[in-house]
Protein backbone atom coordinates (compact mmCIF):
# COMPACT_ATOMS: atom_id res chain seq x y z
CA UNK A 1 0.00 0.00 0.00
CA UNK A 2 1.33 3.43 -0.90
CA UNK A 3 1.05 6.58 1.16
CA UNK A 4 1.67 10.19 0.30
CA UNK A 5 1.03 13.77 1.39
CA UNK A 6 0.00 17.02 -0.27
CA UNK A 7 3.06 18.56 -1.91
CA UNK A 8 4.23 20.17 -5.15
CA UNK A 9 4.59 17.58 -7.90
CA UNK A 10 2.01 15.17 -6.47
CA UNK A 11 -0.16 13.56 -9.14
CA UNK A 12 -3.72 12.75 -8.22
CA UNK A 13 -7.10 11.78 -9.61
CA UNK A 14 -9.97 14.19 -8.92
CA UNK A 15 -13.46 13.46 -10.25
CA UNK A 16 -11.96 10.96 -12.72
CA UNK A 17 -9.51 13.57 -14.10
CA UNK A 18 -5.76 13.47 -13.55
CA UNK A 19 -4.03 16.52 -12.09
CA UNK A 20 -0.61 17.56 -10.81
CA UNK A 21 -0.07 19.97 -7.91
CA UNK A 22 2.14 22.76 -9.24
CA UNK A 23 1.98 25.22 -6.35
CA UNK A 24 0.94 25.39 -2.68
CA UNK A 25 0.69 28.87 -1.20
CA UNK A 26 1.28 29.43 2.53
CA UNK A 27 -2.39 30.27 3.11
CA UNK A 28 -3.34 26.77 1.99
CA UNK A 29 -4.39 27.50 -1.61
CA UNK A 30 -3.37 24.67 -3.94
CA UNK A 31 -2.99 25.16 -7.72
CA UNK A 32 -3.56 22.04 -9.82
CA UNK A 33 -2.78 21.47 -13.50
CA UNK A 34 -5.05 19.12 -15.45
CA UNK A 35 -3.05 16.54 -17.39
CA UNK A 36 -5.08 16.40 -20.61
CA UNK A 37 -5.22 20.15 -21.42
CA UNK A 38 -2.96 21.83 -18.80
CA UNK A 39 -5.92 23.84 -17.46
CA UNK A 40 -5.40 25.30 -13.98
CA UNK A 41 -7.79 25.05 -11.04
CA UNK A 42 -7.46 26.07 -7.41
CA UNK A 43 -8.61 24.30 -4.28
CA UNK A 44 -7.77 24.70 -0.61
CA UNK A 45 -5.89 21.97 1.24
CA UNK A 46 -8.97 21.52 3.42
CA UNK A 47 -11.13 20.91 0.33
CA UNK A 48 -8.69 18.35 -1.06
CA UNK A 49 -8.52 16.48 2.23
CA UNK A 50 -12.31 16.47 2.37
CA UNK A 51 -12.47 15.03 -1.17
CA UNK A 52 -10.03 12.29 -0.15
CA UNK A 53 -12.30 11.45 2.79
CA UNK A 54 -15.35 11.16 0.52
CA UNK A 55 -13.48 9.02 -2.01
CA UNK A 56 -13.58 11.60 -4.84
CA UNK A 57 -9.80 12.10 -4.73
CA UNK A 58 -6.95 9.58 -4.76
CA UNK A 59 -3.19 9.81 -5.10
CA UNK A 60 -1.41 8.33 -8.11
CA UNK A 61 1.42 6.06 -7.06
CA UNK A 62 4.92 7.08 -8.05
CA UNK A 63 4.26 10.82 -8.07
CA UNK A 64 6.27 11.92 -5.06
CA UNK A 65 8.38 14.15 -7.29
CA UNK A 66 8.24 15.21 -10.97
CA UNK A 67 11.59 13.51 -11.62
CA UNK A 68 10.51 10.27 -10.00
CA UNK A 69 10.29 7.58 -12.68
CA UNK A 70 8.41 5.00 -10.66
CA UNK A 71 5.43 3.28 -12.18
CA UNK A 72 2.25 5.36 -11.88
CA UNK A 73 -0.33 2.87 -10.70
CA UNK A 74 -2.38 2.40 -7.56
CA UNK A 75 -1.32 -0.61 -5.54
CA UNK A 76 -3.95 -3.08 -4.42
CA UNK A 77 -2.30 -3.66 -1.05
CA UNK A 78 -1.91 -7.10 0.51
CA UNK A 79 -5.52 -8.05 -0.15
CA UNK A 80 -4.62 -8.78 -3.79
CA UNK A 81 -2.46 -11.70 -2.56
CA UNK A 82 -3.73 -15.06 -1.36
CA UNK A 83 -3.90 -15.74 2.38
CA UNK A 84 -0.80 -17.93 2.11
CA UNK A 85 1.13 -15.18 0.34
CA UNK A 86 -0.07 -12.57 2.85
CA UNK A 87 1.17 -14.78 5.66
CA UNK A 88 4.57 -15.09 3.97
CA UNK A 89 4.88 -11.32 3.43
CA UNK A 90 3.89 -10.53 7.04
CA UNK A 91 6.38 -13.13 8.31
CA UNK A 92 9.19 -11.42 6.39
CA UNK A 93 8.02 -8.01 7.59
CA UNK A 94 8.05 -9.11 11.25
CA UNK A 95 11.58 -10.48 10.85
CA UNK A 96 12.70 -7.09 9.51
CA UNK A 97 10.99 -5.19 12.33
CA UNK A 98 12.61 -7.36 15.01
CA UNK A 99 16.03 -7.03 13.42
CA UNK A 100 15.72 -3.23 13.18
CA UNK A 101 14.67 -3.04 16.83
CA UNK A 102 17.90 -4.87 17.79
CA UNK A 103 20.44 -3.62 15.25
CA UNK A 104 19.05 -0.30 14.08
CA UNK A 105 18.48 0.63 10.46
CA UNK A 106 21.75 -0.70 9.07
CA UNK A 107 22.20 -4.41 9.85
CA UNK A 108 25.09 -6.32 8.34
CA UNK A 109 25.48 -10.01 7.54
CA UNK A 110 27.99 -10.28 10.37
CA UNK A 111 25.56 -9.29 13.13
CA UNK A 112 22.40 -10.67 11.51
CA UNK A 113 23.27 -14.28 12.29
CA UNK A 114 23.50 -13.58 16.02
CA UNK A 115 20.31 -11.46 15.90
CA UNK A 116 18.38 -14.31 14.24
CA UNK A 117 19.49 -16.77 16.92
CA UNK A 118 18.20 -14.45 19.66
CA UNK A 119 14.72 -13.94 18.18
CA UNK A 120 11.83 -15.46 20.18
CA UNK A 121 10.20 -18.66 18.93
CA UNK A 122 6.96 -16.80 18.20
CA UNK A 123 8.72 -14.85 15.45
CA UNK A 124 10.24 -17.84 13.68
CA UNK A 125 7.03 -19.82 13.05
CA UNK A 126 9.13 -22.51 11.39
CA UNK A 127 12.67 -22.63 10.07
CA UNK A 128 14.38 -19.22 10.41
CA UNK A 129 15.93 -17.58 7.33
CA UNK A 130 19.65 -17.41 6.75
CA UNK A 131 21.50 -14.19 7.41
CA UNK A 132 21.89 -13.57 3.66
CA UNK A 133 18.19 -14.14 2.99
CA UNK A 134 17.14 -11.78 5.77
CA UNK A 135 19.59 -9.16 4.54
CA UNK A 136 18.08 -9.37 1.06
CA UNK A 137 14.56 -8.92 2.48
CA UNK A 138 15.72 -5.92 4.48
CA UNK A 139 17.49 -4.39 1.44
CA UNK A 140 14.41 -4.80 -0.75
CA UNK A 141 12.25 -3.21 1.93
CA UNK A 142 14.55 -0.19 2.35
CA UNK A 143 15.08 0.29 -1.41
CA UNK A 144 11.32 0.30 -1.96
CA UNK A 145 10.81 3.16 0.49
CA UNK A 146 9.54 0.74 3.20
CA UNK A 147 6.79 -0.67 0.99
CA UNK A 148 5.62 -4.02 2.33
CA UNK A 149 4.66 -5.18 -1.18
CA UNK A 150 8.39 -5.45 -1.96
CA UNK A 151 8.53 -8.48 0.35
CA UNK A 152 6.27 -10.51 -1.92
CA UNK A 153 7.66 -13.20 -4.18
CA UNK A 154 9.34 -11.53 -7.12
CA UNK A 155 6.88 -12.80 -9.70
CA UNK A 156 3.96 -11.66 -7.55
CA UNK A 157 5.09 -8.09 -7.00
CA UNK A 158 4.39 -6.11 -10.20
CA UNK A 159 4.06 -2.84 -8.30
CA UNK A 160 7.35 -3.13 -6.41
CA UNK A 161 9.16 0.19 -6.33
CA UNK A 162 12.53 0.18 -8.08
CA UNK A 163 14.98 2.69 -6.64
CA UNK A 164 17.70 3.56 -9.16
CA UNK A 165 21.36 3.63 -8.26
CA UNK A 166 21.97 7.34 -7.78
CA UNK A 167 25.69 7.28 -8.43
CA UNK A 168 28.74 9.13 -7.00
CA UNK A 169 27.53 12.63 -7.91
CA UNK A 170 24.37 12.12 -5.91
CA UNK A 171 26.31 10.68 -2.98
CA UNK A 172 28.57 13.74 -2.90
CA UNK A 173 25.62 16.18 -2.89
CA UNK A 174 23.69 14.08 -0.40
CA UNK A 175 26.50 13.93 2.17
CA UNK A 176 27.20 17.63 1.69
CA UNK A 177 23.58 18.58 2.38
CA UNK A 178 23.38 16.25 5.40
CA UNK A 179 26.55 17.77 6.89
CA UNK A 180 25.61 21.40 6.19
CA UNK A 181 21.87 21.31 6.90
CA UNK A 182 20.80 18.35 9.04
CA UNK A 183 23.81 17.55 11.26
CA UNK A 184 23.99 21.06 12.70
CA UNK A 185 23.00 22.72 15.97
CA UNK A 186 20.36 24.84 14.18
CA UNK A 187 18.00 21.87 14.34
CA UNK A 188 16.78 22.02 10.74
CA UNK A 189 13.91 19.61 10.09
CA UNK A 190 14.11 16.54 7.86
CA UNK A 191 11.73 18.23 5.42
CA UNK A 192 14.00 21.28 5.15
CA UNK A 193 16.95 18.97 4.52
CA UNK A 194 15.05 17.12 1.80
CA UNK A 195 13.97 20.39 0.16
CA UNK A 196 17.59 21.59 0.10
CA UNK A 197 18.73 18.30 -1.47
CA UNK A 198 16.06 18.62 -4.18
CA UNK A 199 17.20 22.20 -4.82
CA UNK A 200 20.87 21.19 -5.06
CA UNK A 201 20.10 18.34 -7.46
CA UNK A 202 17.94 20.62 -9.62
CA UNK A 203 20.77 23.15 -9.90
CA UNK A 204 23.24 20.36 -10.69
CA UNK A 205 21.01 19.04 -13.48
CA UNK A 206 20.67 22.50 -15.02
CA UNK A 207 24.41 22.94 -15.59
CA UNK A 208 25.61 19.37 -16.16
CA UNK A 209 25.03 16.82 -18.88
CA UNK A 210 24.90 14.13 -16.23
CA UNK A 211 21.44 14.04 -14.65
CA UNK A 212 20.71 12.94 -11.09
CA UNK A 213 17.35 11.44 -10.19
CA UNK A 214 15.72 13.05 -7.16
CA UNK A 215 14.72 10.41 -4.60
CA UNK A 216 11.19 10.33 -3.29
CA UNK A 217 10.58 11.57 0.25
CA UNK A 218 10.12 8.05 1.70
CA UNK A 219 13.43 6.89 0.21
CA UNK A 220 15.22 9.94 1.59
CA UNK A 221 13.79 9.28 5.07
CA UNK A 222 14.92 5.64 4.85
CA UNK A 223 18.43 6.74 3.87
CA UNK A 224 18.56 9.26 6.69
CA UNK A 225 17.51 6.67 9.27
CA UNK A 226 20.66 4.68 8.49
CA UNK A 227 22.82 7.24 10.27
CA UNK A 228 23.90 6.31 13.76
CA UNK A 229 21.39 7.98 16.08
CA UNK A 230 24.02 8.75 18.70
CA UNK A 231 26.10 10.60 16.12
CA UNK A 232 23.02 12.45 14.86
CA UNK A 233 22.08 13.64 18.37
CA UNK A 234 25.70 14.57 19.09
CA UNK A 235 25.82 16.78 15.98
CA UNK A 236 22.39 18.34 16.46
CA UNK A 237 22.18 18.70 20.26
CA UNK A 238 25.71 18.23 21.55
CA UNK A 239 27.71 15.29 22.83
CA UNK A 240 26.61 15.77 26.44
CA UNK A 241 22.92 15.62 25.49
CA UNK A 242 23.53 12.47 23.43
CA UNK A 243 25.45 10.77 26.25
CA UNK A 244 22.81 11.66 28.83
CA UNK A 245 20.02 10.43 26.57
CA UNK A 246 21.52 7.10 25.58
CA UNK A 247 22.91 6.39 29.03
CA UNK A 248 19.73 7.29 30.89
CA UNK A 249 17.02 5.97 28.63
CA UNK A 250 18.71 3.68 26.14
CA UNK A 251 16.01 3.19 23.51
CA UNK A 252 13.49 5.15 25.59
CA UNK A 253 10.65 7.18 24.21
CA UNK A 254 11.43 10.69 23.02
CA UNK A 255 9.22 12.16 20.32
CA UNK A 256 10.10 15.18 18.22
CA UNK A 257 7.37 15.11 15.59
CA UNK A 258 3.60 14.76 15.50
CA UNK A 259 2.42 11.29 14.44
CA UNK A 260 5.78 9.84 15.49
CA UNK A 261 4.13 7.86 18.28
CA UNK A 262 0.46 7.25 19.05
CA UNK A 263 -1.07 5.34 21.96
CA UNK A 264 -4.31 3.38 21.78
CA UNK A 265 -6.44 1.87 24.53
CA UNK A 266 -10.02 1.18 25.64
CA UNK A 267 -11.96 2.25 28.69
CA UNK A 268 -15.50 1.64 29.91
CA UNK A 269 -16.87 5.14 30.49
CA UNK A 270 -18.17 6.08 33.94
CA UNK A 271 -21.66 6.86 32.63
CA UNK A 272 -24.89 4.90 32.16
CA UNK A 273 -26.76 5.74 28.94
CA UNK A 274 -30.35 5.04 27.93
CA UNK A 275 -31.90 3.50 24.83
CA UNK A 276 -33.24 6.12 22.41
CA UNK A 277 -36.52 4.23 21.85
CA UNK A 278 -37.35 2.70 25.24
CA UNK A 279 -35.75 5.29 27.53
CA UNK A 280 -34.41 2.46 29.71
CA UNK A 281 -30.83 2.23 30.91
CA UNK A 282 -28.82 0.39 28.26
CA UNK A 283 -25.39 0.14 29.87
CA UNK A 284 -21.96 1.77 29.96
CA UNK A 285 -20.36 2.35 26.54
CA UNK A 286 -16.74 1.58 25.74
CA UNK A 287 -14.41 4.25 24.36
CA UNK A 288 -11.53 3.27 22.07
CA UNK A 289 -9.14 6.18 21.81
CA UNK A 290 -5.91 7.05 19.97
CA UNK A 291 -3.71 9.91 21.24
CA UNK A 292 -0.76 11.62 19.55
CA UNK A 293 2.06 11.71 22.13
CA UNK A 294 3.98 14.71 20.76
CA UNK A 295 1.03 17.14 20.74
CA UNK A 296 -1.42 15.27 23.03
CA UNK A 297 -4.03 15.78 20.30
CA UNK A 298 -6.82 13.19 20.02
CA UNK A 299 -6.32 11.32 16.74
CA UNK A 300 -9.11 8.78 16.66
CA UNK A 301 -12.24 7.96 18.65
CA UNK A 302 -14.80 5.16 18.59
CA UNK A 303 -17.66 4.85 21.12
CA UNK A 304 -19.95 1.83 21.21
CA UNK A 305 -21.45 -0.91 23.36
CA UNK A 306 -19.39 -3.80 22.02
CA UNK A 307 -16.49 -4.80 24.27
CA UNK A 308 -12.91 -4.10 23.14
CA UNK A 309 -12.61 -5.83 19.79
CA UNK A 310 -10.92 -5.84 16.41
CA UNK A 311 -13.88 -3.82 15.07
CA UNK A 312 -13.50 -1.01 17.62
CA UNK A 313 -9.72 -0.84 17.08
CA UNK A 314 -10.01 -0.69 13.30
CA UNK A 315 -12.71 1.98 13.43
CA UNK A 316 -10.67 4.10 15.83
CA UNK A 317 -7.65 3.75 13.52
CA UNK A 318 -9.72 4.81 10.53
CA UNK A 319 -10.95 7.79 12.54
CA UNK A 320 -7.34 8.69 13.36
CA UNK A 321 -6.10 8.55 9.76
CA UNK A 322 -8.87 10.42 7.94
CA UNK A 323 -9.61 14.17 8.20
CA UNK A 324 -12.54 14.92 10.53
CA UNK A 325 -14.84 16.89 8.18
CA UNK A 326 -17.95 15.30 9.67
CA UNK A 327 -17.62 17.47 12.80
CA UNK A 328 -18.74 20.69 11.08
CA UNK A 329 -21.66 18.91 9.40
CA UNK A 330 -22.91 16.78 12.30
CA UNK A 331 -22.09 19.14 15.20
CA UNK A 332 -22.50 22.75 14.02
CA UNK A 333 -22.42 24.03 17.63
CA UNK A 334 -18.78 23.00 18.04
CA UNK A 335 -16.75 26.18 17.52
CA UNK A 336 -13.31 24.82 16.60
CA UNK A 337 -12.11 22.37 14.00
CA UNK A 338 -10.47 19.01 14.62
CA UNK A 339 -7.31 19.26 12.46
CA UNK A 340 -5.62 16.03 13.57
CA UNK A 341 -5.26 13.32 10.92
CA UNK A 342 -2.61 11.14 9.32
CA UNK A 343 -0.85 7.78 9.56
CA UNK A 344 1.16 7.41 12.78
CA UNK A 345 4.65 5.93 12.59
CA UNK A 346 4.17 3.76 15.66
CA UNK A 347 1.06 2.59 17.49
CA UNK A 348 1.54 1.58 21.13
CA UNK A 349 -0.99 -0.86 22.57
CA UNK A 350 -1.35 -3.47 25.28
CA UNK A 351 -1.44 -7.23 24.80
CA UNK A 352 -5.20 -7.60 24.32
CA UNK A 353 -6.28 -10.17 21.73
CA UNK A 354 -7.85 -7.45 19.57
CA UNK A 355 -4.42 -5.87 19.04
CA UNK A 356 -2.99 -9.17 17.83
CA UNK A 357 -5.69 -9.68 15.21
CA UNK A 358 -4.62 -10.66 11.71
CA UNK A 359 -6.59 -7.80 10.14
CA UNK A 360 -4.92 -5.13 12.30
CA UNK A 361 -1.43 -6.54 11.74
CA UNK A 362 -2.01 -6.63 7.99
CA UNK A 363 -3.30 -3.07 7.84
CA UNK A 364 -0.50 -1.70 10.02
CA UNK A 365 2.07 -3.51 7.88
CA UNK A 366 0.60 -2.07 4.68
CA UNK A 367 0.55 1.45 6.12
CA UNK A 368 4.04 0.93 7.59
CA UNK A 369 2.77 1.49 11.13
CA UNK A 370 4.97 -0.21 13.69
CA UNK A 371 2.90 -1.97 16.35
CA UNK A 372 4.54 -1.79 19.78
CA UNK A 373 3.14 -3.97 22.57
CA UNK A 374 3.57 -2.89 26.17
CA UNK A 375 5.58 -5.18 28.43
CA UNK A 376 3.28 -7.11 30.75
CA UNK A 377 2.27 -5.34 33.97
CA UNK A 378 3.73 -2.05 32.76
CA UNK A 379 0.71 0.15 31.90
CA UNK A 380 2.87 3.28 32.27
CA UNK A 381 4.41 2.32 28.92
CA UNK A 382 1.40 4.05 27.36
CA UNK A 383 0.75 6.35 30.27
CA UNK A 384 -0.35 9.35 28.19
CA UNK A 385 -3.58 7.73 27.02
CA UNK A 386 -4.16 6.19 30.48
CA UNK A 387 -4.02 9.63 32.10
CA UNK A 388 -6.30 11.03 29.41
CA UNK A 389 -9.05 8.56 30.37
CA UNK A 390 -8.95 9.82 33.94
CA UNK A 391 -9.28 13.41 32.75
CA UNK A 392 -12.20 12.57 30.46
CA UNK A 393 -14.15 10.74 33.16
CA UNK A 394 -13.56 13.46 35.76
CA UNK A 395 -14.39 16.42 33.51
CA UNK A 396 -17.25 14.86 31.51
CA UNK A 397 -18.76 11.59 32.74
CA UNK A 398 -18.74 12.38 36.48
CA UNK A 399 -20.68 15.59 35.82
CA UNK A 400 -23.51 13.98 33.85
CA UNK A 401 -26.74 12.49 35.09
CA UNK A 402 -26.34 8.73 35.32
CA UNK A 403 -22.65 8.73 36.17
CA UNK A 404 -21.25 5.64 37.88
CA UNK A 405 -18.31 7.62 39.29
CA UNK A 406 -14.89 5.97 39.47
CA UNK A 407 -15.58 3.59 42.36
CA UNK A 408 -18.29 2.31 44.69
CA UNK A 409 -17.25 4.57 47.58
CA UNK A 410 -17.56 7.70 45.43
CA UNK A 411 -20.94 6.54 44.09
CA UNK A 412 -22.44 5.89 47.53
CA UNK A 413 -26.22 5.49 47.22
CA UNK A 414 -26.40 7.32 43.88
CA UNK A 415 -28.70 5.25 41.61
CA UNK A 416 -27.00 5.53 38.22
CA UNK A 417 -29.50 3.44 36.25
CA UNK A 418 -32.58 5.30 37.49
CA UNK A 419 -31.03 8.74 36.98
CA UNK A 420 -29.55 8.00 33.54
CA UNK A 421 -30.99 10.40 30.94
CA UNK A 422 -28.46 10.60 28.08
CA UNK A 423 -28.48 8.48 24.92
CA UNK A 424 -25.36 7.14 23.25
CA UNK A 425 -25.71 9.65 20.40
CA UNK A 426 -26.00 12.54 22.86
CA UNK A 427 -22.99 11.30 24.79
CA UNK A 428 -20.93 11.16 21.59
CA UNK A 429 -21.80 14.80 20.87
CA UNK A 430 -20.89 15.84 24.44
CA UNK A 431 -17.52 14.06 24.24
CA UNK A 432 -16.72 15.56 20.82
CA UNK A 433 -17.58 19.03 22.13
CA UNK A 434 -15.35 18.57 25.18
CA UNK A 435 -12.49 17.13 23.12
CA UNK A 436 -12.44 19.83 20.46
CA UNK A 437 -13.54 23.01 22.24
CA UNK A 438 -12.17 22.38 25.74
CA UNK A 439 -9.44 19.74 25.94
CA UNK A 440 -7.65 20.66 22.68
CA UNK A 441 -7.86 24.40 23.45
CA UNK A 442 -6.74 24.27 27.11
CA UNK A 443 -3.20 24.35 28.55
CA UNK A 444 -1.79 20.86 29.11
CA UNK A 445 0.45 20.42 32.17
CA UNK A 446 2.68 17.85 30.51
CA UNK A 447 3.21 20.08 27.46
CA UNK A 448 3.24 23.46 29.12
CA UNK A 449 1.32 24.42 26.00
CA UNK A 450 -2.03 23.85 24.28
CA UNK A 451 -2.56 20.64 22.22
CA UNK A 452 -4.11 22.48 19.25
CA UNK A 453 -1.15 24.88 19.11
CA UNK A 454 1.36 22.03 19.39
CA UNK A 455 -0.36 20.25 16.49
CA UNK A 456 -0.21 23.38 14.31
CA UNK A 457 3.47 23.80 15.19
CA UNK A 458 4.00 20.17 14.26
CA UNK A 459 2.45 20.73 10.83
CA UNK A 460 5.25 23.23 10.15
CA UNK A 461 7.74 20.36 10.43
CA UNK A 462 5.96 17.55 8.61
CA UNK A 463 2.95 16.99 6.37
CA UNK A 464 0.82 14.04 7.59
CA UNK A 465 0.93 10.93 5.43
CA UNK A 466 -2.33 9.56 4.04
CA UNK A 467 -3.32 6.37 2.20
CA UNK A 468 -3.49 6.75 -1.56
CA UNK A 469 -7.26 6.34 -1.55
CA UNK A 470 -10.18 6.04 0.85
CA UNK A 471 -10.84 2.64 -0.74
CA UNK A 472 -7.81 1.34 1.13
CA UNK A 473 -9.71 1.81 4.40
CA UNK A 474 -12.97 0.18 3.27
CA UNK A 475 -12.01 -3.03 5.05
CA UNK A 476 -12.13 -1.23 8.41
Amino acid sequence: MKTSYLHTGLRLTLDNEQYRIIRIIENGIVTLERSNDLALIQRTKTELLSLLTTGKLSFIDGSSHPNNKQKETISGGLLRFSEKEQSLILKRYHYIQHVISQLGDKPTRKNLKEAISQLPEAVHQGKPPSDMTLYRWWKRWVDSGNDINSLALRNHSPDRIKISKFGPSFEKLYLQVIDNIYLTREGNSIQNTYDELCSQITRFNQINLEQINIPCRATFYAMLRQFDQYEVMSAREGKRAAENHFRAVGNGVITKFILERAEIDHTILDIMVINEKTGLAEGRPTLTFILDVQSRMPLGVYIGFEPPSELSVMRALRSAILPKDFIKQDYPDIENGWPAYGIPSTLVCDNGLEFHSKQLRRMCAELNIELIFCPKQQPHYKGHVERFFGTLNRQVCHRLSGTTFSNIRARGDYESEKLASITLTELQGIIYHWLIDIYCQSPHKGLESIPAIEWQNGLKQIEPLLPESKKILISF
